[in-house]
């Protein structure tokens, strides 16, 4: 008998794979939003779980032979509730909602001690030991390889797409080069759909923005209904077929290459302009190698990031530690110790991920209104999350738990982005020495359907450029039209059209249109 045979038999290791696999399972099922160094606070949790149950029933059994099963079997549980609960959460069983917690929480009582009841009548052998050691192995080591696998090949992908993006125009200007802010407002809907479905009247905000120079298209849409379909063909001029990427992709690393090192960017830097982007929590869409990249916490510890408490906040909510979630977090007057909160980050606490969303978008518009002190020419791309979930502002700007993520809360959003906006270009038209070219857009609006493509789109451009701009202009040609009027480019202007998926699942292709 080898020495890995030996090992495999004779020792019980697999309450420890079991209590890493399910990290990173959930990394893999969400590696395109997550940055791998995220999941260190999720695995540490893990690992003292795992501890703690494995002290527990050591006390009881006296040896890690005895005990083995009862940690392996008791871990499974623990680390699964959340994930069964969210099947269930839609399901019904004559008219009765049976995904509460009330059925659930007894149903896997009863399961967990059933299982511990048959789990005492096995009788331990190196056959058992042997096969639970090797399942669970394998499952880590080809989650492992998964996640290599795509590591690498995006790699790949993203040297070659970069390689292949080329800056077709030979681009200059005659004037003094201006700076161009590119402001992306996350699911910001469009004038008359946000009167038409909330009711709410934005007229006070465009209003304002016309008499501070912009242009806003009456009839404009995005082109597709999604945000990184919809940043990667704005970001590239062109429709994603043309960029060969397939139209209903579900892969976000599709579009990665074409978002970070994308054609508007390279074009801007050809003209020696300096690049200005803002940290956001999705890795497909977040620029860092940029001239300047703002991030409130650049200087936090990799386990305080906002990246790191958001997936420790995913998994937490896939383990049975998610009823004891949902319940603190309604409690309004409940805050945990300062230590506890790095490591449960529920709602209504400061260690929150709704908290440092609400700090980061609160620094994202401050340092917006100081771009023009910068030295230099600089293409500006703040992507903004203020009218995006999770919902964290109260229309005066006050932190909101984000605990109800409704039409209201999205309501809400609106008017505090909306008087916020107009104080943030008010600041930068008055700094700049020179005018600036200014674009406000939404990436796809909040409703869905055809409704997802109706989106605000706002331009302030020098001189009389608007004259040339109308009502049912898209995304793919924002940057068509800015290049060919400030830059000397002779791009083609494409038709306008938007695509989305419709609710039976169909891709639909319609032109711009306009309320009644």
């Amino acid at each position: 008998m080898s020495k890995k045979e030996s090992l495999l038999d004779n020792i019980s290791l697999h309450p420890f794979f079991i209590g890493i696999y399910p990290i990173l399972s959930l990394y893999y099922l969400n590696i395109t939003e997550v940055e791998l160094s995220a999941i260190t606070k999720a695995m540490i949790t893990s690992l003292i779980l795992t501890a703690m149950v494995s002290i527990f029933f050591l006390i009881i059994f006296k040896s890690w032979e005895g005990a083995s099963l009862s940690i392996a079997y008791s871990l499974l549980l623990l680390l699964t509730y959340g994930h069964v609960f969210n099947l269930l959460s839609d399901q019904k069983i004559s008219e009765t909602l049976i995904g509460r917690h009330r059925y659930i929480l007894p149903l896997w009582g009863i399961i967990y001690l059933s299982g511990m009841y048959y789990l005492n009548k096995i009788t331990r052998s190196k056959t058992l030991t042997r096969s639970l050691n090797t399942v669970s192995i394998l499952l880590v080591a080809f989650t492992l390889a998964q996640v290599g696998f795509f590591l690498l090949q995006t790699k790949i992908v993203q040297s070659r797409t970069q390689e292949a993006q080329a800056v077709s125009q030979n681009l200059h200007s005659d004037i003094i080069q201006r700076d161009v802010y590119y402001i992306l407002v996350d699911a910001y809907s469009r004038e008359d759909l946000l009167r038409e479905k909330l009711g709410l009247d934005t007229s006070e905000f465009t209003n304002a923005l016309k008499d501070m120079g912009f242009y806003i298209p009456k009839c404009t849409q995005s082109n597709y209904s999604f945000t990184n379909a919809s940043l990667a063909s704005s970001l590239n001029m062109d429709y994603l077929d043309t960029l060969g990427i397939e139209i209903g992709v579900n892969d976000k690393t599709a579009f990665t290459p074409f978002i970070h090192n994308n054609v508007t960017r390279k074009s801007f830097e050809e003209l020696g302009y300096q690049t200005v982007t803002f940290k956001n929590q999705h890795p497909s869409i977040d620029i860092q190698d940029s001239t300047y990249y703002f991030d409130y916490f650049k200087d936090a510890s990799s386990l305080s990031q906002s990246n790191s408490i958001n997936f420790q906040y995913l998994f937490l909510n896939t383990t049975a530690f998610l009823p004891i979630r949902e319940y603190l977090e309604t409690q309004k007057n409940f805050t945990l110790p300062a230590f506890l909160g790095t490591w449960i980050p529920i709602g209504n606490t400061l260690n929150s991920r709704e908290y440092r969303q609400y700090q980061q978008n609160l620094y994202a518009l401050q340092m917006l209104e100081k771009i023009p002190e910068l030295p230099g020419s600089k293409f500006v791309y703040a992507h903004l999350f203020i009218t995006h979930q999770p919902y964290v502002f109260y229309p005066d700007g006050r932190f909101h738990s984000a605990l109800a993520q409704d039409a209201d809360a999205y309501r809400d959003q609106v008017v505090f982005a909306n008087t916020r906006l107009l104080e943030v270009i008010k600041a930068i038209l008055e700094k700049s020495a020179e005018e600036p070219i200014i674009i406000i857009q939404g990436d796809h609006s909040f409703f869905p359907d055809s409704d997802t493509v109706k989106i605000l789109n706002a331009y302030h451009l020098p001189g009389d450029a608007e004259k040339n701009l109308y009502d049912t202009i898209t995304p793919v040609n924002t940057f068509r039209f800015i290049f060919n009027t400030f830059y000397n480019a002779d791009y083609q202007i494409l038709p306008d059209i938007s695509r989305y998926v419709d609710k039976d699942n169909n891709l639909v292709t319609t032109p711009p249109t306009c309320s009644n």
